[in-house]
């Protein structure tokens, strides 16, 4: 079935997967999943499809048009510009907006309607990121998609195998973050790649990387150093020394401080040389989702470099992890490197 209206094309038919699109005039498909709509438009300029895949990597950056969403977009357009990467910009309808725009597929002239709603929230989200990067055409890609929005992101993201989600800070209700934490902190939680959640800070030329002494800790300071490099800025590496346990393991007692200072001296130093940063360890004392946060504002940390594992299942969504703590709480803008992942820079 199709319908037209002010010039706009509608097409329905049974779909797996949201519709993709490089023509530069846009085409509008609602895509039904059973009785339920969903509902997709992506408006591209200039074949940013063939810009996608010219670029090795793409960033994704989250936007609802507010002012945490606006620094995420003027520091994603910096990443890319620094990276060589493509920029994307994803501005997601909340859920109970669709489900209230819900239709059956008789009524065209609704989907129709909605579609309109999206094409107009495409144009408004590519005038707001031309005017905060001073992109033209061709040089970015705005995507509209609907329903929980930190599930789009991540959604989004997987399909156009984004390298780094850059989101605001910007909260839920109180009780929806007390019950699961910001939309940032979800994304941070559930994305397959790396995500930078965004404050506006001033350039300090300080850079901390958290690690313990796994193997997980070569992918989060090599991420760091390269940073660092390309900034010109400082790089320190931090380990926490948590109290004993029960079993007296751990803890900050002189051997082990000296003892894991030299491990961490001897492991980092060749790649400070590598990169040409100057770069330091140090180690304190305390829990690392507070200590963390402490040494990066005595810092003045432009940026913090954490890693994230993720979490299975219930344990996930009841303990969440550092990177999310260290994204809510910390003044400076925070990277939870996605361990699994190839490096963002």
């Amino acid at each position: 079935m199709t319908a037209g209206r002010h010039g706009l094309s509608l097409t329905v038919r049974p779909a797996t997967r949201r519709a993709k699109h490089a023509e530069r005039v846009p085409t509008l498909h609602a895509i039904w999943h059973g009785s339920t709509p969903a509902i997709s438009i992506a408006l591209p300029y200039d074949s940013p499809k063939a810009a996608r895949m010219a670029a090795k990597q793409v960033i994704l950056v989250a936007t609802d048009m507010g002012e945490s969403a606006d620094e995420a977009v003027r520091q994603a357009h910096e990443w890319a510009a620094s990276t060589g990467a493509h920029l994307v910009a994803s501005f997601v309808i909340p859920q109970a907006i669709r489900e209230e725009s819900a239709f059956p597929p008789a009524y065209a002239d609704d989907a129709v309607a909605l579609l309109e709603l999206e094409r107009r929230a495409s144009e408004l989200v590519s005038d707001r990121v031309s005017a905060l990067t001073r992109r033209g055409p061709g040089e970015f890609e705005v995507l509209v998609d609907g329903g929980r929005i930190e599930l789009a992101i991540v959604r989004t993201a997987d399909e156009m195998k984004a390298s780094l989600i850059v989101v605001g800070n910007r909260r839920s209700s109180e009780l929806d973050r007390l019950l699961l934490g910001s939309i940032s902190e979800r994304v941070v939680r559930y994305a397959s790649c790396s995500v930078l959640v965004t404050r506006r800070h001033r350039r300090s030329d300080q850079i901390l990387a958290a690690v313990d002494l796994s193997d997980a800790a070569p992918p989060i300071v090599a991420e760091a150093a390269r940073i660092a490099a390309r900034r010109k800025a400082s790089l320190t590496v931090l380990h926490c020394l948590e109290s004993p346990d029960a079993d007296g393991e751990g803890g900050s007692s002189p051997r082990r401080r000296r003892k894991i200072d030299t491990e961490m001296t001897d492991r980092w130093t060749g790649l400070f040389e590598r990169e040409g940063v100057r770069g330091r360890v140090d180690i304190i004392d305390g829990e690392p989702r507070e200590a963390l946060v402490r040494k990066a504002e005595q810092l003045d940390a432009e940026l913090i470099v954490v890693g994230t594992r993720g979490r299975a299942g219930l344990e996930r969504i009841m303990f969440g992890s550092v990177a999310e703590t260290v994204a809510r709480t910390a003044n400076c803008p925070v990277l939870a490197v996605r361990q699994s992942d190839n490096a963002v820079s």
